[in-house]
């Protein structure tokens, strides 16, 4: 008797949770054309119901990224960097954890952190954070951008020097890279 109400109690578990997995990614689809169309507050409401009534579903990786950007879009910073943080607590460790996990999805969504602090005016974090990115994974292809990204908020929170060693890094370890003229450039600004 048991292991018929187990089994059966198995079966219909699995069954709500790819009728989940399957609503959830039907809702992913107006919710991306929004945000492709520049419709953040149309896309903002469907990403909160994918996260509301499927929050164990396949779609909750994305919506909540999405949900991040969405708020970015908008100036909502507190709301953007709650949501980059739970995507990064509940789909890797990155930094935050002291992973080393080089998923370029959660790095663009520790990044999200670092801009929502330099949206906000705290540029000493913000570059602190970016910097962070850019030496725990020197070989992505985002690394020099992080660099850029932490020299322009050392800048803004004016300490020259660390921006210059900032742009420096780039100039010297990304020598191939399409960031080359963007730190050459800010570096004659200093």
């Amino acid at each position: 008797g048991v292991v018929v109400i187990a089994s059966v109690a198995g079966a219909w578990f699995a069954n709500s949770r790819q009728a989940s997995d399957e609503a959830a990614a039907r809702l992913l689809a107006p919710a991306q054309t929004a945000m492709q169309n520049n419709r953040t507050e149309d896309a903002i409401p469907i990403y909160q119901r994918i996260l509301t009534d499927h929050g164990g579903a396949e779609g909750s990786r994305e919506a909540t990224l999405g949900l991040a950007n969405a708020f970015f879009r908008t100036g909502n910073t507190d709301e953007a960097k709650r949501y980059y943080e739970k995507y990064i607590s509940d789909y890797g460790s990155g930094f935050f954890g002291g992973g080393s996990d080089a998923d370029v999805v959660l790095l663009g969504a520790e990044s999200g952190v670092a801009a929502c602090e330099e949206q906000e005016g705290k540029y000493l974090e913000a570059a602190i954070q970016y910097r962070t990115l850019a030496e725990t994974h020197p070989d992505v292809f985002l690394a020099p951008q992080f660099l850029i990204d932490a020299g322009r908020c050392y800048q803004a929170a004016e300490r020259t020097s660390d921006a210059r060693s900032m742009y420096e890094k780039v100039v010297s370890d990304y020598e191939d890279s399409r960031y080359v003229r963007d730190a050459r450039a800010a570096l004659t600004m200093l």
